[in-house]
This record gives structure tokens, C-alpha cells and sequence, in this order.
């Protein structure tokens, strides 16, 4: 396959790409260069969670013993301070808006929103757990995820809009007939896009007898629809998150327990490509307005098992994003792909040519990091030319 046959174009003032279709419209990927996200002062660690179309990432990095996040904006980090122990970003919104979760330890989570130095705590369901997970944000300000509302921890749909906590509770949705002494579900958000619609899934907890395991679902203005897995007689999809044009990012196993990434495109399961040797597939990160794909896979080598960072185009055809870089990643291992914007623009973890862990920035040809004090001004661009479609999981 030629990797060079990828022809730059200008969409609203920003760099993209044209997709170049030869022969059986097998999709060509461009080579990358890498960017090191490094570490702050006291950090060992550094992991690139999300990043946004004006270039801003968010980063979790390792310190004195706990996890806690910063903001990467062109080369500058700036630490997200939080009077929690533990903190850990999940993304990073348009507007520059960190979302995640906080503890002070292993029996309690809150989730949070922090906006340049200032920041605000979810809350929890009335009558629960003190556990909050937070999942997606949308241009809005929505926020989705799961909360443990009940004694029994039950796991709980909750929607967060305008400072108020929504619990929206479990959702039996593809359950039918379950017996609720004898079976008891668990029901996560996983993303929500910029026209309000929310996906997840519903997971059953026990061994009843005809009982699906997960069933991925759509929630959209206050309906829910079943989305089929992609493999007769299986019942095991977990839908992880939407972009604007509707196309849904997932995960399912088939009848041989087998993982496999998956979209939905008008509700219609599709199955993404698995690299050779792929002994695993964990669930994929994040999608973005062309309905590309990232993730990670495990490959048979050596007798073992290496985890590599991957791709996926709109076609649903799988790269190792190691072999797509440039010099610039020469002694690199890219391990998980977790965030990709808009631009083309991933971020994930590594191990760099000395061994240590790293997050990572990719960006296609044609495109640079922007400098801090343009970023607000291409983002602005950007939302002028209608070009923010991104959502996550």
C-alpha cells in the first residue's frame, strides 16, 4: 500500500485530508510525526488522554505516589490542581475544559470539571455511594457517565447539565423479562454527542439462565434503542461513545470470545479489522468527525504478547501506528492510542528511546502544534467553518 498517496486539502482555514480511493477503495493513512508530551517537575510519568482541535491536550501523569493531570498547549504544561490525592483527567473539551474524577482514596470518587484554575465537583445521586464516573462532555457542557446509586453499588446512568445532577437510573433496555431478585444490572453512559444523544450499556450481573451479558444502547430524547451486536447468537456489545454525524464506536465479543471494535452507522453494527496476530483487542478510545478509530491491540509476538497503538480509517481498515512514523519517532514504542481530534491529531501512551513512559502526540503531515496564544483563534476558525464534529468515550 502507498502510504504517500494522501493529497493535502484546506477546509476552513485548517488542515485536513483527502481520503484517496484506488482499486477496492482500500484507504491510505498518513506517516506521523511524534511529539513528546513529557512530564512536569516531580513527574515520572505522562500519559496523553484526550486532545482537543485547537491542539490542547490532556495529560495524566504520575507524582509522590498518585495519579493527577495538566494541560499540554504547545510545549507548555499547566498542572490541573485539585485538593484531592488522587485526580485523573478523562478529556478535554472544545473549550478547553478538563473533566475527570477525584478521591481521596480507594472507597470514594467524585467527578469534576476544571477550567484554568478553577474548578467544580459534580455531586453524587441522592441516596448513594460517594462514586461518581464521569464519561463524555459535550460542547454544552453535558456531562454523562455512572454513578454507584444504592446500597447494592449498583452502577447508574447520570446526566450533569447547567450545575444540577441528573441520576437517570438504570436502563433495562434489552433485557426483557429479567427477574430483579435474580438478576441484577448495571447500566453505564459512555458518551453523549452535540445533538444530545447518549450511549452506553447495561450489563447483567448474574448467571441467570437466557440472561444477555451487555447490550449497547441509544438514548435519544428520552428513548432508548437496543443496537445489535454484530455477531448472531451473541449478546456482548458495549457501545464506548458518538460522534456528531451519529456513528457510534464500540466493542463486542463473537462466539468464540474473541474481541473485536465495532461501529454503528445508522444503528447497523459494522466490525473494524483486527491486525494479524492480534490476540486481543481492547475496547477502543475515541472517534472523531471522519469516523476514524483509536485503540490499542495485543499481537502475538516473541511466544508473548505486546500491546501496540492503532488506528482505524473510515473503511475499518487497522494500522499499528508504529509503523507509520517518521524520524522523529525513531526509538519510539507507541502502546495506546487514546484521543484523536478532527485535524488527525492522536494522543496515547509510549515508551521512549529510554525506556520510560510517555505520552505521545501525533500529527499527520501539513499540520503543527499551535502556539498557546493562536489556539484561541484557530479554534475560533474552526467553529466558524463548522469543523468541531469530534466526540468521545
Amino acid at each position: 500500500m502507498d502510504r504517500n498517496r494522501l493529497v493535502g486539502c484546506l477546509r476552513g482555514g485548517v488542515a485536513t485530508f483527502l481520503l484517496l480511493m484506488a482499486g477496492n477503495a482500500v484507504t491510505a493513512a498518513p506517516i506521523y510525526s511524534l511529539t513528546d508530551l513529557g512530564v512536569m517537575p516531580g513527574f515520572n510519568y505522562s500519559e496523553g488522554i484526550d486532545v482537543n482541535n485547537a491542539g490542547q491536550v490532556a495529560v495524566r501523569g504520575w507524582a509522590s505516589g498518585h495519579f493527577t493531570g495538566f494541560v499540554w498547549q504547545g510545549g507548555n504544561p499547566t498542572l490541573v490542581d485539585l485538593p484531592y490525592q488522587y485526580s485523573q483527567p478523562l478529556g478535554i473539551s472544545e473549550a478547553g475544559d478538563v473533566y475527570g474524577y477525584a478521591s481521596q482514596g480507594p472507597t470514594d470518587s467524585e467527578g469534576f470539571v476544571w477550567r484554568a484554575g478553577t474548578y467544580e465537583l459534580l455531586g453524587h445521586a441522592s441516596g448513594g455511594q460517594d462514586w461518581t464516573r464521569p464519561a463524555d462532555m459535550n460542547a454544552s457542557g453535558t456531562i454523562v457517565g455512572y454513578s454507584l446509586g444504592d446500597p447494592l453499588n449498583t452502577s447508574q446512568v447520570f446526566l450533569y447539565e447547567n450545575r444540577v445532577f441528573y441520576p437517570l437510573g438504570v436502563l433495562p433496555v434489552g433485557f426483557p423479562g429479567t427477574d430483579p431478585s435474580v438478576s441484577r444490572l448495571n447500566s453505564e453512559a459512555t458518551g453523549i454527542n452535540d445533538h444530545g444523544v447518549i450511549v452506553g450499556y447495561t450489563q447483567s450481573v448474574s448467571n441467570q439462565p437466557g440472561v444477555p451479558d451487555h447490550r449497547a444502547w441509544a438514548l435519544q430524547n428520552g428513548t432508548a434503542i437496543v443496537l445489535d451486536g454484530p455477531f448472531d447468537g451473541v449478546d456482548y456489545s458495549r457501545a464506548l461513545g458518538i460522534n456528531n454525524e451519529g456513528t457510534i464506536f464500540g466493542w463486542a465479543l463473537d462466539s468464540t470470545n474473541k474481541t473485536h471494535a465495532v461501529v454503528w452507522r445508522d444503528h447497523n453494527p459494522e466490525v473494524l479489522q483486527s491486525l494479524p496476530d492480534a490476540s486481543y483487542v481492547t475496547p477502543p478510545a475515541d472517534i472523531n468527525s471522519e469516523d476514524w478509530v483509536v485503540g490499542a491491540m495485543r499481537l502475538a509476538m516473541d511466544g508473548g504478547t505486546t500491546e501496540v497503538a492503532v488506528v482505524w480509517d473510515a473503511e475499518g481498515i487497522a494500522y499499528n501506528l508504529n509503523e507509520l512514523l517518521d524520524e522523529t519517532g525513531e526509538g519510539w514504542t507507541l502502546q495506546k492510542a487514546n484521543g484523536i481530534n478532527d485535524r488527525g491529531w492522536i494522543v496515547g501512551l509510549a515508551t521512549n528511546p529510554l525506556g520510560e513512559s510517555r505520552g505521545f502526540l501525533l500529527m499527520p503531515p501539513g499540520t503543527d502544534v499551535p502556539e498557546p496564544q493562536t489556539a484561541a483563534l484557530l479554534l475560533s476558525a474552526m467553529i466558524g467553518a463548522g469543523y468541531l464534529g469530534r466526540r468521545r468515550g
